[in-house]
């Protein structure tokens, strides 16, 4: 009887650590379906709380940096940089990728075109040239959308953003694609093709693809937002220089007192 208390005694942590195990395997296969949502191309992935306040997060910084702009516009205006109610300025032309491989470095071109309306940014269009060093492979990318502030009032979680990419293979092919992060209350998510403005000017039928993955529309929104940074640095730099190049005049020229 004692040997038998003993054995059962032994068995008991077994047990327990069986049922520990096999408990949490459940759990975890519970929380792999939960996130398993039905795939759906014609509705939008639906953030969860998180990604939700990520979203408004984006949209309301975005809103600050378009409003910030917008009080300079005057000062753009007396740069002469305000030409047909629209302002083109040249944010970068740097070297990116492996320094010490040709094949992965690249040489990066960055403009922004600012269209005012009322004293106010309407609209935002980003352009990035994106060639390799060794070999022809090129990406024209243009990011284009309005402005957000009234997005931001409303607390929305979508906002309308096209991306127009251009691509010249090593091939020498080119192809086209747009892809769109669809705004609110738009109900035709299907891809197609449209015959759009392409970055060399001419008119084209590109595919249409829409960004329906939650975490790819923020990143969407996360270049967006760096670009407008970058642009909002450049209008500050531009209007700095001006102010010391105009106090050096003055120094240079000032008589003896």
């Amino acid at each position: 009887m004692r040997n038998r208390s003993i054995i059962r005694n032994r068995q008991w942590p077994i047990l327990v650590a069986l049922v520990v195990f096999f408990a949490v395997q459940y759990d975890f296969r519970a929380e792999q379906n939960a996130d398993e949502s039905t795939p759906s191309l014609t509705e939008l992935e639906v953030p969860n709380a998180d990604q939700k306040k990520q979203l408004r997060s984006l949209i309301q910084q975005i809103a600050g940096i378009e409003q910030t702009i917008g009080t300079m516009y005057d000062d753009l205006k007396v740069l002469g940089e305000v030409k047909d109610e629209k302002t083109v300025l040249y944010l970068a032309a740097e070297y990116m990728g492996d320094a010490g491989n040709q094949d992965r470095r690249f040489f990066i071109n960055d403009r922004i075109t600012i269209f005012w309306k009322d004293g106010q940014p309407s609209r935002f269009e980003l352009f990035r040239r994106q060639a390799k060093v060794r070999g022809i492979y090129i990406i024209r990318k243009t990011m284009t959308a309005e402005s957000m502030v009234e997005a931001a009032r409303a607390e929305s979680l979508s906002v309308p953003v096209q991306i127009l990419v251009d691509e010249t293979l090593e091939s020498g092919l080119g192809v086209q694609t747009q892809f769109r992060l669809p705004g609110p209350n738009q109900d035709n998510l299907e891809d197609s093709s449209e015959l759009v403005e392409t970055t060399t000017g001419s008119n084209k039928r590109v595919a249409i693809v829409y960004l329906r993955r939650v975490e790819d529309r923020m990143d969407v929104l996360r270049k967006y937002l760096q670009f407008l940074r970058d642009s909002e640095n450049r209008i500050r730099f531009i209007i700095k220089n001006k102010l010391r190049e105009d106090s050096m005049r003055y120094q240079r020229t000032k008589t003896l007192e």
